[in-house]
């Protein structure tokens, strides 16, 4: 199912955003990108992809309190979620790992990583 899956992306930084879509695509996969918790959740609530990553540090809602409400949700619950945050605390990571975070990159992320651990998801 790699080639052609679909990825939503949900960062405030555009750069970092935009960066993930670039890789991402030049895998094959369909990239969905949203830059707050709310928009994320809109697009949840219409189509479902088949992986997220997750920033933690975002202005209102954060990355852990998105990943908590989209653990709630019962079509939602095994999404898989991997954590791509600037965020190097152990609380943080600890925290992820209890809400189902799959895996957690800190920034700045290694690529040849990343790719591999969602090509081992997908």
């Amino acid at each position: 199912m790699a080639k052609g899956a679909k990825i939503l992306v949900i960062d405030d930084s555009n750069t970092n955003a935009v960066l993930l879509d670039v890789v991402l695509e030049k895998e094959g996969y369909e990239v969905i990108t949203a830059s707050s918790a709310r928009e994320a959740l809109a697009y949840l609530e219409k189509d479902m992809p088949n992986l997220i990553l997750l920033d933690i540090l975002m202005p209102q809602t954060n990355g852990l309190e998105l990943l908590e409400k989209i653990r709630q949700e019962t079509r939602l619950a095994d999404l898989p979620v991997i954590m791509v945050t600037a965020v190097g605390n152990e609380n943080y990571k600890e925290k992820a790992q209890e809400l189902g975070a799959v895996d957690y990159f800190e920034k700045p992320i290694d690529v040849t990583q990343i790719i591999k651990k969602i090509k081992s998801i997908l």
